[in-house]
């Protein structure tokens, strides 16, 4: 049986067009970190040529920049509260003392932002916060520093009402919720969920974001009926298209 023969084709060629692939590399440093410099001089013997004994002229420098970090300092404040008194014996003055977060303890404003920023930011538990200051010999029990928080949760509640009331200018506010579980809340048990929700508004010059707590699910329109400004306002989550 013949068969008949297949005519060959050529090959169509298809055109693939050029483009631009970004190079790699190292990212510059941001310029607004403090950059040290340090010379680094051949010695006087080396500047000499090694073939006529001329003396060498600069011609220029080679630079490379390593970051670096310097450890955190930590320090104690000594409050000297100078006291004057008058001959007579019956006039005794005492410098004031600066307001100070908690009166008699020894907290800082610059050791519970750092405390608040290494547990809400950069999310590192207060125990291994505590090994941490044990490294360096100072004895703060994670129990210490969670009592710290919730104390200065209440001094920045001011704060929070003012970042509140712009949030509540906007017209149009976004929600999320995220499940957590609390060990140890009345009435609930460890394994049982909770709720975060996040709200989000757009002022004109800065958005504003803030976290409520609810210990029980809300539903959409009612955690958007909480939103109480007065005025017609949009809340929008995935949970539902749009409460107003």
């Amino acid at each position: 049986m013949a068969v008949d023969a297949v005519p060959k084709t050529e090959d169509a060629s298809i055109i693939v067009p050029a483009h631009t692939r970004k190079k790699r590399g190292r990212k510059p440093l941001p310029n607004n970190l403090p950059h040290i410099d340090v010379i680094h001089e051949i010695s006087e013997a080396e500047r000499h040529c090694d073939h006529d004994g001329q003396l060498l002229n600069e011609i220029g420098e080679v630079v490379s920049e390593p970051l670096d970090i310097i450890p955190a300092t930590i320090q104690v404040i000594r409050h000297i509260r100078k006291k004057h008194t008058c001959s007579c014996g019956q006039c005794i003055k005492t410098a004031s003392l600066p307001a100070q977060p908690f009166p008699k303890s020894m907290a800082s404003p610059g050791l519970l932002a750092h405390i608040a920023v290494s547990k809400y930011q950069d999310a590192l538990p207060r125990y291994r916060q505590e090994t941490i200051l044990k490294r360096i010999g100072v004895d703060l029990p994670h129990a210490t520093l969670a009592n710290w928080m919730i104390q200065t949760g209440t001094l920045i509640q001011p704060l929070i009402n003012l970042l509140r009331d712009h949030l509540l200018a906007c017209d149009i506010i976004q929600m999320d919720e995220t499940t957590v579980q609390v060990l140890e809340e009345n009435g609930k048990s460890a394994q049982s969920k909770s709720y975060l929700w996040l709200q989000r508004g757009e002022p004109p010059v800065q958005p504003v974001i803030l976290y409520d707590y609810d210990p029980e699910i809300v539903p959409c329109r009612e955690a958007g009926s909480t939103v109480q400004t007065g005025r017609p306002v949009q809340t929008s989550s995935d949970a539902c298209p749009a409460n107003s």
